[in-house]
């Protein structure tokens, strides 16, 4: 039996072969199907049942075939990597990775371990990079699965290392060497188009990665217009990615400001319009009051959030909403000092709410006066400050980061900035709107929970529908199996998102995420025809960790225990990769209760009928 230290190792990144020292293995060892079985089981997370594995690997074959060629395969293989690598449990195979070595799982336990270095050295390229088997459909759609976690997983090690870079020059450099090399290259493209061109166009190492901050992507500079009208700046910075800390702004409360040019907006749309960002307030100023954002003039148009404070009436840090210098209203938030939170607010149908972290509080009817008219020329975007750049007033004192400013009607982001760009002295939205700062400073920016990257994810698909497909299930599910399945992403507000689920005509079911104190919530709203909810309704459950940028595990609650006895250790999980698919998934602990559902986020469907019941 082989040891260890002389078992061959199993290569699955940038490749699939097996390994014996530094010679890969030829003959049996170069079967395609056989090295597909092993990157199955060496990558998956539990046993695989054969008929699983014939169903992915031998699809096109009668049942018995099936089984003989994957005995074949387990029995060469073992000759090739030891008796007992492969283990036999029931119906069920598996690997023993303490006999048999296998990248992935190394990069994984790296990863998971937060060794960067480590990690970065072990991915060797794309998952089964250029490894492909004819009329095996559903291999693939999972070996692409894989494929794009792993180089999820690998865009996050490099922006860590990226980040511990030290010097400026450094950056300089690799904003230098990135907008050169790659002017196509989106900020916003899909995570894995972003690996892949940095895998591809400037190999790696360690070193390399330290010294150029290879994490960093570059809006292009030729050809992009902003909303607003303004040009790029033609020396555009380097913009990390969402989920990463970077810096923000911070503001002295005298004198710091920070807005578009004079005359620009980001938006003159009023209503149904909302705006987010993470605040970090350091206290009060000699001003009677302090402003957040302000999208207008602070005189005479638009409308704004402000800190209010004794001079008003109101506790220290007290979130108020003003509107052209004129209406004024308090709420009952109030902001800690010296403590990132959350803050947003959202104007829908006429009505203003205001968000604090998980606390929210309707003003109710607000309002605003009209932007861009007559005042256009003097009407500005502002942070810190109240609208006017020249002679600032209304001064904020503390840090502001991650501004989004999002069109409800149309459920996408009008423009966001994330103040990751270095030091500087101006810095570009995701949809290139040119933002002046004025005496603020840089300082350590807020640090994205995993939760709030996967939340960031689900709101880009807002707005969007896609067709899905069931991929496990009991026979229970047969009706799911046959119906024409879509996933419409149809509202999003800071605290809430609803997806609607319809299976051909049936459309009773919408999933709705909700943030808590704690984490997220999931809940299944059921719907009859007529809109009234159904006596099995408002199941579900809450995250129980942070969750990983890209999945999130929504545990049973107590009113779930309530309704279904039976799914008192229910599990479900939303899972979602950017640009490929999104999977909604349950498991009921101790049972072989499974099910899955997949979606194609790369095909764009045209929006279904609303749910039965839906109101917004």
């Amino acid at each position: 039996m082989l040891t260890p230290e002389s078992a061959p190792a199993l290569k699955f990144l940038g490749g699939a072969v097996i390994q014996l020292g530094d010679a890969p293995l030829g003959g049996p060892a170069a079967h395609r199907r056989r090295l597909a079985l092993l990157a199955l089981l060496a990558t998956s997370a539990r046993p695989m049942s054969r008929d699983k594995l014939i169903a992915l690997l031998w699809p096109e074959g009668d049942e018995e075939r099936g089984r003989n060629s994957l005995k074949t395969a387990v029995y060469e293989l073992r000759k090739l990597i030891g008796e007992h690598a492969i283990r036999t449990t029931g119906d069920q195979l598996s690997i023993d990775l303490s006999i048999v070595r296998c990248d992935v799982s190394e990069f994984e336990a790296a990863v998971a371990a937060g060794d960067f270095e480590k990690a970065a050295a072990l991915y060797g390229g794309p998952f089964l990079d250029g490894f492909f088997i004819n009329d095996t459909h559903e291999f693939e759609r999972w070996a692409d699965m894989k494929r794009a976690r792993l180089a999820e997983s690998y865009a996050r090690v490099i922006e860590h290392l990226a980040a511990k870079a030290t010097t400026r020059d450094a950056i300089a450099t690799s904003s230098a060497v990135v907008a050169h090399a790659a002017p196509a290259v989106e900020r916003d493209a899909p995570i894995e188009v972003r690996t892949k061109w940095i895998a591809r166009r400037l190999p790696l190492t360690v070193a390399s990665a330290l010294a150029l901050g290879l994490a960093a992507v570059v809006i292009a500079s030729a050809g992009n217009t902003p909303n607003d009208g303004v040009t790029l700046a033609s020396a555009t910075p380097v913009i990390l990615a969402d989920e990463d800390p970077g810096t923000a702004l911070e503001f002295d409360g005298s004198t710091a400001n920070a807005s578009t040019a004079v005359g620009t907006l980001v938006t003159a749309q009023l209503d149904n319009v909302a705006v987010d960002m993470m605040v970090r307030l350091d206290g009060r100023t000699s001003h009677p009051y302090q402003m957040i954002f302000y999208n207008g003039h602070g005189a005479v148009t638009g409308w704004g959030l402000m800190v209010l404070g004794a001079a008003d009436g109101q506790a220290e840090g007290t979130v108020g909403v003003i509107a052209g210098g004129i209406a004024l209203a308090a709420t009952s938030l109030v902001l800690k000092t010296g403590l990132w939170q959350r803050l947003g607010a959202e104007r829908r149908q006429g009505k203003l709410t205001v968000t604090l972290d998980d606390s929210s509080y309707v003003v109710g009817d607000f309002p605003v006066n009209t932007v861009a008219g007559k005042h256009r020329a003097i009407e500005q975007t502002t942070i810190g400050g109240d609208g006017s750049f020249e002679a600032p007033k209304g001064h904020f004192r503390g840090a502001i980061d991650r501004v989004r400013i999002l069109d409800l009607a149309s459920n996408f982001s009008i423009d966001r900035w994330n103040f990751d760009e270095g030091k500087g002295t101006t810095t570009v939205g995701a949809q290139g709107t040119v933002v002046h700062i004025g005496n603020a400073q840089w300082t350590a920016g807020s640090r994205a929970q995993p939760r709030d990257g996967f939340w960031s994810r689900m709101q880009a698909l807002c707005g969007h529908a896609f067709g899905g497909r069931v991929t496990e299930g009991s026979p229970a599910d047969s009706a799911l199996r046959r119906a024409a399945l879509v996933m419409h992403v149809r509202s999003c507000a800071p605290t809430e998102i609803r997806i609607a689920f319809h299976a051909g005509t049936d459309r009773s079911r919408t999933w709705v995420l909700t943030r808590t104190a704690a984490g997220l919530r999931l809940k299944h709203d059921h719907r009859h025809a007529d809109g009234t909810e159904d006596a099995i309704t408002q199941y579900g459950g809450d995250t129980r960790d942070s969750g990983s940028f890209g999945r999130q595990e929504f545990h049973a609650d107590a009113q779930t225990a309530s309704l279904i006895p039976a799914a008192r250790t229910n599990v479900w999980s939303m899972e979602i990769v950017p640009g490929k698919q999104f999977a909604y998934a349950l498991r009921r602990v101790g049972t072989d209760r499974r099910f899955r559902v997949e979606f194609d986020l790369v095909r764009h469907l045209a929006s279904p009928p609303p749910p039965w019941g839906a109101t917004r």
